[in-house]
């Protein structure tokens, strides 16, 4: 593989995707006081079931979070051990 072979850059909208990003959590976060339900399902289910249920559902996919607990095995077993002691199964 070249390095350098071509000239490279940060992305002109790096800051503008940082803030959509953290407008979209806050949002979930804050869906209960805005009168709305935080939803939880498979990114294949993120645009065809919410949408259907209005402007105040806020969806969000579990995909990315469990890709990113399984990389790091202790970090996993500690977070499986929480759930479990909030009585969720180890597995969910």
């Amino acid at each position: 593989m070249a390095v350098g072979k071509y000239k490279s850059k940060p992305l002109d909208c790096w800051q503008k995707a940082k803030e959509l990003r953290e407008k979209y959590y806050r949002n979930y976060a804050e869906a209960h006081e805005k009168g709305g339900i935080r939803w939880i399902g498979g990114a294949w289910q993120l645009d065809s079931i919410p949408m259907g249920l209005g402007d105040d559902v806020y969806p969000l996919t579990g995909e990315p979070y469990g890709a990113s607990v399984g990389h790091d095995p202790a970090y996993a077993l500690k977070l499986q051990e929480a759930a479990e002691s909030e009585g969720f199964a180890r597995d969910l």
